[in-house]
């Protein structure tokens, strides 16, 4: 809608429908994504991680050249698809936890934070402005710290996923209830099974 400008035109139809339709596809792509292999709470959000990390690092190579702002969108859009597919790169073969997967998310909060903070005394100690320091400092210590603390939680991420794989096998407890459950009017139980290959 932005690079179509029709923000700009006052096309608020036209805006609204080119947000539904996009909705409609991302909806679309990310069931066939979670259809490709499995993936855990963790593998998810480095994954979405890798994605905001890859539209921040596009951004900061656009911004050198001062562009116009339809090329900082364009750049978001391809910097996010790039860095969607490089963070699936990433869970391959992998198990990350809720909590590991926090901690690459901080980590990458954390490492922009420092980054912006170098940024800033640099900029203090420079005789000229120059407005690509912070953003720059900014991506590059958060991509040091996302990649820091996924480094550091890898290896038992992948032996997570070795021992999940090792036991292939769900226990259902809906099908313990019907099978303690009389079927209708008195008859025989739903027939569920109980433990199940996964």
């Amino acid at each position: 809608a932005t690079l179509a400008d029709y923000f700009d035109k006052n096309n608020d139809a036209a805006a609204a429908a080119t947000m539904l339709a996009g909705s409609a596809l991302g909806l679309a792509g990310g069931a066939v994504l979670a259809g490709h292999r499995h993936y855990s709470y963790g593998d998810a959000r480095i994954m979405r991680d890798g994605m905001l990390l890859g539209s921040c690092l596009s951004l900061m190579v656009v911004d050198w050249f001062n562009p116009s702002d339809n090329t900082y969108v364009t750049g978001a859009m391809v910097g996010g698809v790039v860095g969607l597919v490089g963070g699936d790169r990433l869970v391959r073969d992998t198990e990350f936890t809720a909590g590991q997967s926090w901690l690459v998310t901080l980590g990458m909060l954390s490492g922009g934070a420092v980054g912006i903070g170098v940024g800033w005394l640099l900029e203090q100690n420079s005789s000229s402005y120059d407005g690509t320091v912070l953003p720059t400092s900014g991506v590059v210590g958060a991509t040091l710290g996302y990649g820091g603390i996924y480094a550091s939680s890898l290896n038992s991420a992948r032996a997570a996923r070795v021992g999940s794989s090792s036991f292939p096998f769900e226990l259902s407890p809906l099908a313990l209830v019907a099978a303690r459950t009389p079927g209708p009017r008195g008859g025989a139980a739903v027939d569920l099974p109980i433990v199940r290959a996964g």
